[in-house]
Formats: C-alpha cells, sequence, structure tokens
C-alpha cells in the first residue's frame, strides 16, 4: 500500500491537487471530532471535510454521539478515503432523497451544476436494480458517461446481500443500483489479508480459516449480472459469453473488521461500503500521479481496468450465495479463476494498477461504450466497543 507523504513534500503537493467526494443520504451525519480522533490514531494529515452540497449541514458531533449508527456509514466513508489518500481534498455531499430515484436524482443533476466537477466519487448506498425505471437508468448513465469524459471517476459499492440486492430470497437473484451501471466502477469485498491469510470472497457464511479467525463476518459481498444493462464492450472476453448482462463487481478489496471512529468509541465494520471509498482514495492517487505528469485526470476507469487484469490479485475461493448476517442463503455464484460475479477481477495490486494507469493517457479522453422501495448503505457494524479515550 502506498504510505503517507510528507508534509511540503512534491508527492503531497500533487495529491493536495486532487479531490474525492464522499456520497451520503438518508439521515447520515459525520462527526469532526471523530475525524480528528481517527486521524491522529493514525497519524495522518488532520485535514477538513467540505459539504458541496445545498441540503443543510449534516456534521454533528452531538448526534453522533447520542446516536451512532445515524453516523455509521458517513463516518466510515470520510475516514477511510481520507487514510488512503489523506492530502487529497475531500468533500461529503449529501442528498436528501430517501426512496428510489430520490435517492440519486437530486446527486446526478446536483454534481453537474458544481462550477468543479470531482475527481473521484464515492457511493456506498443501493437499491434492487428491480426498482429502478428504465428512463432513469438511461438519464443516470449518459449523465455518469459524461462525467467520465469530463475527467470524475465514480466508485460504488457492490452491496452487503450476496447475490440477492434486496436481501430476500423471493425477489431473486439480481444486483443493485448504481452499481449495474456500466459507467460506474462496482467495488465488492474480502476477507483474510486482516489477518495474513490468503484472499477469499467475503461470506457470512464461510468455512474457510479466514472467516473462523475472528468474528463472523457481518456481510456477504455482492455480485451477479445485471437484467437490464447489457454486457459492455470491456467486458467481452472476461465475463461468460452466455453472460445474461453486465457483470458485477468490476473489483474486490478487503472489507473486513475496519477500525472506525463513531462517537468517541472504536467500532469494527465490515463491508463493501468499507472497501468502496478506501479503492476511491487509491485513484485519487493514482490522478495525483498523472496530474504531475501532465496527464488528464483517470475519468471513465473500467475499459482501462479491463484492459490491465494483470495489476489484480486473482481471488478464487468463496462465494455470494447467502446474505447478510442471520439471512437465509438462496443460492449465488462461486469466486474461480479470472473475473468471476464475485471478486470481479479480484483485489488490486496498487504498485502495478499505479504503474498502468499513471503512464498512458488513460480513458479521460476515449469515447464510453454506448451500450424505489428498498435502499440500505452497503455496511455491517459490530458492537464490540473499545473504550473511550
Amino acid at each position: 500500500m502506498p504510505v503517507v507523504a510528507q508534509s511540503g513534500s512534491h508527492d503531497a503537493r500533487a495529491r493536495a491537487a486532487t479531490t474525492q467526494v464522499v456520497y451520503s443520504s438518508v439521515h447520515q451525519y459525520w462527526s469532526p471530532r471523530d475525524r480528528r480522533d481517527f486521524q491522529k490514531t493514525f497519524r495522518l494529515p488532520t485535514q477538513g471535510v467540505k459539504e458541496v452540497d445545498s441540503n443543510g449541514v449534516h456534521e454533528s458531533i452531538q448526534k453522533c454521539d447520542q446516536h451512532p449508527r445515524s453516523c455509521a456509514e458517513a463516518n466510515l466513508d470520510v475516514q477511510y478515503m481520507n487514510a488512503m489518500s489523506p492530502w487529497s481534498k475531500i468533500e461529503l455531499y449529501y442528498n436528501k432523497g430517501r426512496r428510489g430515484m430520490g435517492l440519486y436524482a437530486g446527486f446526478i443533476t446536483g454534481l453537474l451544476d458544481l462550477e468543479e466537477l470531482p475527481h473521484v466519487i464515492s457511493i456506498s448506498y443501493s437499491i434492487p436494480e428491480l426498482y429502478m425505471p428504465r428512463e432513469y437508468m438511461r438519464g443516470f448513465n449518459k449523465i455518469m458517461a459524461t462525467m467520465g469524459l469530463r475527467g470524475a471517476t465514480v466508485v460504488a459499492a457492490s452491496g452487503d446481500d450476496g447475490a440477492h440486492a434486496g436481501g430476500k430470497c423471493s425477489m431473486g437473484k439480481q444486483v443493485g443500483w448504481p452499481v449495474a451501471s456500466p459507467y460506474v466502477t462496482s467495488v465488492g469485498a474480502t476477507i483474510g489479508v486482516e489477518v495474513g491469510l490468503p484472499e477469499v470472497a467475503m461470506s457470512t457464511h464461510s468455512n474457510s480459516q479466514q472467516a473462523r479467525r475472528g468474528r463472523t463476518p457481518l456481510i456477504t459481498s455482492g455480485g451477479g449480472y445485471s437484467a437490464y444493462q447489457p454486457v459492455p464492450s470491456w467486458q467481452q472476453g472476461h465475463v461468460p459469453w452466455n453472460a445474461p448482462g453486465r457483470g458485477v463487481p468490476d473489483i474486490a478489496l478487503a472489507g473486513r473488521c475496519y477500525a472506525v471512529r463513531i462517537g468517541g468509541m472504536w467500532h469494527a465494520a465490515d463491508g463493501t461500503s468499507a472497501s468502496a471509498p478506501t479503492f476511491a482514495g487509491m485513484i485519487s492517487l493514482i490522478n495525483a500521479e498523472r496530474k504531475a505528469k501532465g496527464e488528464p485526470l483517470v475519468g471513465f476507469l473500467n475499459p482501462s481496468l479491463y484492459a490491465n487484469a494483470g495489476a489484480f490479485n486473482d481471488v478464487t475461493e468463496g462465494s455470494n450465495r447467502c446474505g447478510r448476517y442471520k439471512a437465509p442463503c438462496c443460492g449465488g455464484y462461486s469466486a474461480g479463476k479470472g473475473w468471476d460475479p464475485v471478486t470481479g477481477l479480484g483485489s488490486p495490486n496498487f504498485g502495478k494498477l499505479l504503474q498502468a494507469l499513471s503512464g498512458g493517457s488513460g480513458s479521460a479522453n476515449k469515447q464510453p461504450d454506448q451500450r424505489r422501495r428498498y435502499h440500505s448503505p452497503s455496511w455491517g457494524w459490530s458492537s464490540l466497543h473499545r473504550r473511550r479515550r
């Protein structure tokens, strides 16, 4: 993993020229005190968070102290995006929409109204693809394609309900939204590396040595195939020849036992919404390298990822047949050699990915391929608290 650049260094200045945004919704708040404590504990530069929306202030030490769950997602996202790329400017966009299209409509149109488009955007919320109207999907994709051409990279958590995005067996196997969009880079979760063992797909019902060491994982990494989005050209040759649609996720990253500061206490969090902002921070570091070389921002990322599959550690064990903790097992998919609908291309080898994406012209100048009732943040958290400090 990359080291934190020293204050005043060339790398620190280059990274400070990049911007990254966390998407937040459903009455989530974040605590500036918790974030300062997090930075101090892990010896990170002390940077603030700026809110860029017009939907009211959503920072509150008091709310996080009194109602930790109301801060779990936002605190997790801002703390770990910051941990990966601490010199980058970090912002939070709060969307007041709560259901269906409202969960994202105001967000995507609001971003295009900003004076300066963020370089990297991380989304840790999803709803079942089944609930999204086709015309909305088309509009969303057009806006995401426009943002990609303008240099923005959008990263989203693949979900925590395994192969059943709605969390119910009766809904059948399906992926979530917006991760099904071909213009979004979807990120799944793995376990193993946090305890020094081989990496496997994260699942609540895994019998692997990785899952048995410590507490039971709280989530199962989401994945599968879109019922509405066709297989993009850049994914062909990676997904099975008879794949019914766009495959999810694109990549996966360690998603277990993240130490998050919430309400003045430490909590252990699992989830694809831990791995997604962490990966987004990696892209901020790569953007800094590109900008320092006079190259454009990464922008629309997916074609470059699949063109550089060798930059990922192939994860071949595990499945997403079971949902969140105590949820039923409804069936799903198994990890395997190459891309799979559990861990995607695998977990990034940052050194290789940096080399692959920071030396060429990237995808910023390429034309992208042209092909309401349930919502949840993609995270699981434990009530295991350590004492206040």
